[in-house]
């Protein structure tokens, strides 16, 4: 009979729930915490003032993710970087920030999530979930990923264009693409 405490046992577990933890890290990567942890330790209030998160979630991700060691939470209750989360950093050397957020991108995941389908037909889904080859799709990552781009939605674009004194006029999707184009206006 397996033994439940066993070593093997918790090192499946770890796998089992191994997506949600690397889509856990893709966040922080996003919003690189651990670029905001590189000074020293902090509250989660101050994180999420820093990043606009909702301060209650992001205190579960990063408990969540401390349980990992990939951050430590201080006794006082602040979060820090941990030897794992330093690689995360956009200033590491070498830095594994940029690979999680390419191979844990939406993109990516979208394809994985159609491996059943691929086991029982032989084919590849990709196409299928993001409308376009990946190599189409790989220079808008590259963008996203090595040259500090964020996808944002239409209402972060609003705020970014509001912010530079403009409004959004409309915002054209392009056919068979995913690309739209924003048409602003001075505000």
């Amino acid at each position: 009979m397996p033994d439940g405490n066993s070593g093997r046992f918790q090192r499946l577990v770890d796998l089992l729930i191994g997506a949600k933890i690397a889509i856990a890290l893709r966040a922080m990567a996003e919003y690189e915490i651990a670029d905001k942890l590189a000074s020293g330790p902090k509250p989660v209030e101050i994180l999420a003032q820093e990043t606009a998160l909702n301060e209650d979630v992001l205190r579960r991700v990063l408990w969540a993710l401390a349980q990992y060691e990939v951050f430590r939470e201080t006794p006082d209750g602040r979060f820090e970087n941990s030897d794992l989360s330093q690689y995360m950093r956009s200033d590491a050397e070498p830095s594994l920030r940029a690979s999680i957020l390419l191979i844990n991108h939406n993109v990516s995941l979208r394809a994985c999530l159609q491996l059943e389908q691929s086991l029982k037909d032989g084919k590849s889904h990709f196409v299928d979930v993001n409308d376009a080859p990946f190599f189409e799709l790989f220079v808008d990552l590259e963008m996203l990923v090595h040259f500090g781009g964020k996808e944002r939605t239409e209402l972060e674009y609003d705020k970014l264009v509001r912010g530079a004194g403009f409004s959004v006029e409309r915002v054209v999707p392009i056919k068979d693409s995913f690309f739209s184009v924003i048409e602003v206006a001075p505000a």
